[in-house]
């Protein structure tokens, strides 16, 4: 059988983030303190780079799309959750070829979203979740668990490992899985 032609996505408009040690660079939509971005603007966001103690978080309006094309991206955080996404309607691309992993800490110095909503994944959503495409992502949940997501999580593509102390996959409005690969360890 022929191999799977890798799904094709145009990033011309898709603004950078970029993690390093010791800070993060982005482009318009974006708001950066240190080693902390928050997109602020529906859009396309291509996110990468590598620190030991970063932050991505998303706060748009409820009803706005974000597609955040993950390529290479390896972020920890080490007093609180690397991926927060506050509100807006998320999808999560793991662009072909690449591996990417977010890493939470064992203990949070905050652990709440701006309306008290507990934070507690490495990869936290309070609305709907996407997350497809062709590579990969590593879950690491220190603190209790890997992915939650507070609506609907569909998963639709990509290599998903998640490692956490507790639950590996929470959804409270439900799981989809129409595709892609799941391997959780937990407890």
């Amino acid at each position: 059988a022929a191999a799977a032609t890798p799904v094709e996505y145009d990033l011309s408009g898709a603004v950078d983030i970029t993690f390093s040690q010791s800070a993060v660079t982005a482009g318009d939509g974006v708001e950066t303190r240190g080693t902390k971005a928050t997109v602020t603007a529906p859009g396309a966001y291509r996110i990468s780079g590598e620190s030991a103690d970063g932050q991505l978080w998303v706060d748009v309006d409820k009803t706005e799309s974000v597609t955040l094309y993950l390529d290479g991206l390896s972020l920890r955080s080490a007093d609180s959750c690397p991926f927060v996404m506050e509100h807006g309607l998320v999808t999560v691309v793991l662009l072909d070829g690449t591996e990417n992993s977010l890493t939470d800490a064992a203990d949070y110095a905050l652990s709440v979203t701006k309306d008290n909503t507990n934070v507690d994944g490495a990869l936290f959503s309070k609305d709907s979740l996407t997350i497809k495409g062709e590579g990969s992502l590593t879950v690491t949940g220190s603190y209790q668990h890997g992915v939650v997501c507070k609506d609907a999580l569909t998963l639709e593509g990509g290599s998903l490992t998640v490692t956490c102390v507790q639950d590996g996959l929470q959804a409270n409005e439900g799981l989809t899985v129409t595709g892609g690969s799941v391997t959780v360890t937990a407890g």
